[in-house]
């Protein structure tokens, strides 16, 4: 048991150790503006678009190929 304790201890010391050394370390990038701009400017698509998008595709396609299958019959 007391060599669980220790252990656990241990582990504890070295994780407060690591937190106060990537305390002290300067931010990866002095000017956070510049990439926070390049991200928000950056076009994304979201999930709900992309699923309307496909559903239409779709949709369409059946369409197509029913207005198709009328005319050839």
């Amino acid at each position: 048991m007391e060599g669980k304790l220790d252990t656990v201890l241990t582990q504890q010391q070295d994780h407060e150790k690591r937190i106060r050394e990537l305390e002290a370390r300067p931010s990866a990038s002095p000017d956070h503006e510049t990439r926070l701009r390049a991200v928000e400017t950056k076009s994304t698509v979201s999930p709900r678009g992309l699923w309307t998008a496909i559903v239409g595709a779709g949709a369409l396609i059946v369409a197509v190929l029913t207005i198709l299958e009328k005319l050839t019959t």
